[in-house]
């Protein structure tokens, strides 16, 4: 049995690292360009304001609806704002 059973990883649209709302830094381990294919996609929340722009972002709306071949996709909170 392996000792990690999930590779976990984090992306963003360019890559660059992001703040959150509320000043955390992270540092994606890849851009939409260029992440593996994935069995488990989670959509993170935020608040509604910070959702709401991002969902007039044509180019992560198309990447999520791209991804077909994800076996679960599921959202924390305000990310199934995203996800509908």
């Amino acid at each position: 049995m392996p000792t990690r059973p999930f590779e976990v990883y984090m992306i963003s649209e360019s890559g660059k690292t992001i703040k959150t709302h509320i000043g955390t830094k992270v540092t994606p381990d890849y851009s939409i360009n260029d992440s593996p294919t994935f069995d488990i996609l989670l959509v993170p929340g935020g608040p509604l304001r910070a959702i709401q722009s991002i969902s007039k972002n044509k180019k992560i709306i198309e990447w999520i609806k791209s991804q077909k071949s994800i076996e679960y996709i599921c959202s924390v909170s305000t990310g199934a704002y995203l996800l509908g």
